[in-house]
């Protein structure tokens, strides 16, 4: 389940994100909680991964959350660590947040 952490304070009543994610695994396999530029939380077999934000300067947040998703998606599927998806998930969303609109002009490469 990929939410952020507002629509997580009000699925579960809980203020703190930590405590959130911690609820909704209770119901979910797998849980990625964004927090916005202070990064993530990914719930994943009872283990959480806090996953740091990437610094840029946000022009338009359109499809921040999508991309997130995208690159966790990419990465799980492809071989990639929990914690290292939420790291592509991270910098994928972090590239197309510091640009205007939600299409990347080009492929990310090498963490780019």
């Amino acid at each position: 389940m990929f939410c952020n952490e507002d629509e997580a304070a009000a699925l579960t009543g809980k203020t703190d994100p930590i405590d959130a994610a911690h609820a909704i695994h209770q119901h979910c396999k797998n849980v990625a909680l964004t927090l916005g530029k202070k990064g993530s939380i990914i719930m994943h077999g009872g283990e959480a991964f806090p996953i740091e934000g990437v610094e840029v300067e946000a022009v338009d947040t359109t499809g921040a959350g999508d991309m997130y998703a995208a690159g966790v998606l990419y990465g799980i599927t492809n071989g990639l660590s929990w914690q290292q998806a939420g790291h592509l998930g991270s910098h994928a969303a972090a590239n197309v947040v510091a640009q205007l609109g939600a299409r990347l002009p080009q492929a990310l490469r090498n963490g780019n």
